[in-house]
This record gives structure tokens, sequence and C-alpha cells, in this order.
């Protein structure tokens, strides 16, 4: 692979996700790791021709967008809870679990965890059943036994709340 057309990525230490179409890539772990395999992803997508030319810098751009739209203060469980308007406990628990994610670094959680974070929000704990539904929809997936771990389809049904409660 040219290293040319694809220019180093932006020094980030977490997660990148990348979308072309129908095909959904993300990576997680240290810069290392991400870059190392971000640059198989781009080889891949380049030789089955699913990639654009400008698609590195797409992905840089994007990388730089999200970290300057990010607050300077960060929400409390109870604010980030009030921009979605979640109105089921199932959208309750997605919200809270996103919020653990991007806040306070969860990307895995307990329902204790939940139920934590449920309280400095003043809401009421999430029931059991809740973890069951968000499950079967497609939002959470189990990591072990009694952890959980927010879906790809979990953080976009958060940005749908987060949007229709903006507009």
């Amino acid at each position: 692979m040219d290293d040319s057309l694809y220019p180093r990525v932006v020094r980030m230490v977490g997660r990148v996700r990348v979308r072309i179409g129908e095909t959904e890539v993300e990576l997680e772990g240290e810069e290392a790791f991400v870059e190392k395999h971000l640059k198989e992803v781009l080889a891949y997508l380049d030789r089955s021709g699913r990639a654009g030319r400008d698609l590195p810098a797409k992905i840089i751009q994007a990388a730089e967008t999200e970290a300057r739209s990010k607050p300077t203060r960060e929400p409390s469980p109870a604010e980030y809870y009030r921009q979605t308007n979640a109105s089921t406990g199932t959208e309750t628990l997605i919200v809270l679990a996103k919020y653990m994610e991007d806040y306070r670094g969860k990307s895995e959680f307990t329902p204790a965890d939940l139920n934590k974070i449920a309280g400095e929000a003043k809401l009421a704990d999430i029931h059991s059943q809740y973890v069951t539904y968000a499950m079967k929809q497609g939002f959470l997936r189990q990591v072990s036994k009694g952890k959980y771990a927010l879906t790809l389809s979990g953080e976009d049904a958060v940005l749908g709340l987060a949007k229709k409660a903006a507009a």
C-alpha cells in the first residue's frame, strides 16, 4: 500500500469508526493497534474498489471535527439524559450506557453501573428486564457474564434520539 495515498491518522487513542455504504468497521484499542488495522482495512477497501481516493482525508477530517465539537465541560448524567428526551426504559438504558462510554470511559458496564449513573441523574433504577429488551433489539451485546456493551446500533439510536430532541 502506498503511504502517500493514506496519510498518517490523526493521533488518537481509543476508537475510530469507518462506514462506507453498508460496510462498517470499528477499531478500538491503543493507538498503534488502531493505526495498523486501519491501514489494513483501507488497503482492503482500496483493493476491492469500495473506497474513494479521498477516504483517508475524510476520516481525518471527521476525527478533527469530532475533537473540535466536544464540549469543554462534560455534562452531568441528568443534562445528557434530558438532551435526548428518552421516553422508554430501553431508551433510558442506552442513553445512560452512551453517557458512561463517552464521559466516564466505560465501554463495558454492569447493571449496577447503570443504576449508579441513573441515581446521579435522579432517575429510578433501570429494571433488569430493559437489559433483555435492549439485547433483543440489538442495542446491547453481552461481553461476559453480567457485563454489557453498547452496539453500533445502540449508539446510532442514541444519536437519533438526540437529533429528534434537538429538532
